[in-house]
């Protein structure tokens, strides 16, 4: 039995998640991408690790996670007025 279909997903979408993903918000391809997917886990990592650690290493981990989304949600907003 074929599996049903699923609008905005087939196998092109599935070879290239990069460039799918660029299209989808009108970016370019960029090696950026792989950095903020980088940045992504590692915030990630971060976090899981912070389940067994002590409160100081958690204070550091939000701390370090809250700085990297505020620059991105600066960024957006920048992006968005027309800013540099």
């Amino acid at each position: 039995m074929k599996a049903p279909s699923r609008p905005g997903i087939n196998n092109k979408d599935r070879a290239r998640p990069t460039e799918t993903a660029a299209a989808h918000i009108g970016w370019q391809v960029s090696p950026f991408q792989f950095e903020v997917g980088m940045a992504d886990l590692a915030i990630g990592i971060t976090a899981c690790l912070s389940l067994w650690r002590d409160l100081e290493f958690k204070t550091a981990a939000v701390s370090a996670a809250s700085i990297v989304l505020l620059g991105d949600a600066i960024g957006h907003v920048r992006g968005h007025a027309g800013g540099p």
